[in-house]
């Protein structure tokens, strides 16, 4: 804040009470410094008020006001965060993640505190967007999507039972421990095409060291299940974390390449990238290693597996940032390399899509979509 004079005033955690009541005071010409949520500079002094609770009745909420933003534009452009579906839609389902992974803010943001809306809820408002936007395409954005089985098998045979016909996604990455042979076969009946699954590294000391409480075969066993029920897959991976070796870093390259064997779509190795508010970040900040600049947040904000720029920035103890960013280059062409000649048909399905269909199977096809799309608009 300090750095950044434009900056009044931080919302802290979930915002929506901390907003309104913010706004209210301010309308009002009261003071703020009891509203919980907020950090701001007083005299030159910081000020952090107390937390807010979390909201714990999700499903009272309410629905995004889309009409408030040009919300035609991103719909008439097929704008996705995964896979496109045409005029795609992004939902919440949930919030928070019981999980406690070193790489990650989500515990200081949310807490460990999960909270699911009702399913009728959710098709409650999936229905409206039908009606009102004519959506042809649905993605969860949720941080972990799935976690209970219960719900999502509740969730597909609602939507079975009330019609609510349209192609949906889960893009963000979710676990497997609940993704069965009963769930996946629900997920395909219900026109889930998109499935991200996170399992982060190949290396069993990684995991648990950045406390990815996953077991790699029951995953590997869930993602093949998937395939079999039709479903596009994409598996997200890291690499780069500061106590990983070469041997740690194989590891991961090697499950990228079993992915490809076993029919996986989409395999991409991100670079570590220590997020505020992460376990991870606040080890390194300690350690001097960290420097909060300008310089650091556009390193974050430009690190993403198709972007194959020598990183700036890189925090692994072992491995020099040359030779990370050459395993990731080398995973990413090997990888698409071997999962297209092992699965020929990908050649016409990507040709198809990305030349003449609304859709895409896969982020790929999307992303050459809207590179074709932009320089088709500069012309």
């Amino acid at each position: 804040m300090r750095h950044c004079p434009a900056i009044d005033y931080i919302v802290m955690g979930e915002g929506e009470d901390t907003i309104v009541e913010f706004c209210a005071k301010l309308a009002n010409k009261q003071d703020v410094k009891d509203t919980a949520g907020l950090a701001f500079l007083r005299e030159g002094q910081f000020v952090q008020t107390l937390p807010r609770q979390r909201i714990k009745d999700v499903d009272s909420i309410p629905f995004p006001a889309w009409d408030l933003l040009p919300i035609e534009v991103y719909l008439n452009n097929a704008v996705s965060f995964g896979a496109s579906f045409g005029r795609n839609m992004p939902m919440l389902a949930s919030r928070g993640c019981p999980y406690q992974c070193t790489f990650c803010s989500n515990p200081q943001m949310w807490t460990t505190r999960y909270m699911t809306r009702s399913p009728d809820k959710v098709l409650e408002e999936i229905k409206l967007y039908q009606k009102k936007y004519n959506i042809t395409g649905l993605q969860f954005y949720d941080l972990t999507a799935i976690v209970r089985k219960d719900w999502i098998v509740e969730f597909c045979n609602k939507k079975l039972e009330q019609n609510v016909d349209l192609e949906w996604s889960l893009p963000s990455g979710t676990r497997s421990e609940a993704l069965d042979e009963e769930a996946l076969s629900l997920l395909a009946r219900t026109n889930c095409k998109y499935l991200v699954y996170a399992p982060e590294s190949g290396s069993p000391e990684t995991l648990k060291l950045i406390k990815k409480k996953i077991n790699l075969d029951r995953m590997k066993h869930s993602v093949q299940t998937a395939i079999d029920c039709g479903i596009v897959v994409r598996a997200n991976l890291i690499m780069g974390f500061p106590h990983e070796t070469r041997w740690n870093m194989y590891e991961t390259l090697k499950l990228q390449l079993q992915f490809a064997w076993m029919g996986v779509d989409e395999a991409p190795i991100f670079p570590f990238s220590p997020y505020p508010g992460s376990e991870l970040f606040d080890d390194l900040t300690k350690k001097g290693e960290i420097k909060l600049n300008d310089e650091y947040f556009d390193t974050l904000a430009s690190l993403s597996p198709g972007k194959f720029a020598l990183p700036k920035f890189s925090v692994s103890d072992h491995v020099s940032k040359l030779e990370l960013h050459v395993y990731r280059v080398f995973g990413f062409f090997f990888f698409y390399v071997l999962s297209y000649l092992l699965h020929p048909v990908r050649f016409l399905r990507s040709f198809r899509n990305i030349l003449f269909s609304e859709k895409s199977s896969t982020v790929f096809e999307q992303r050459i979509k809207d590179r074709l799309r932009r320089i088709k608009h500069a012309a």
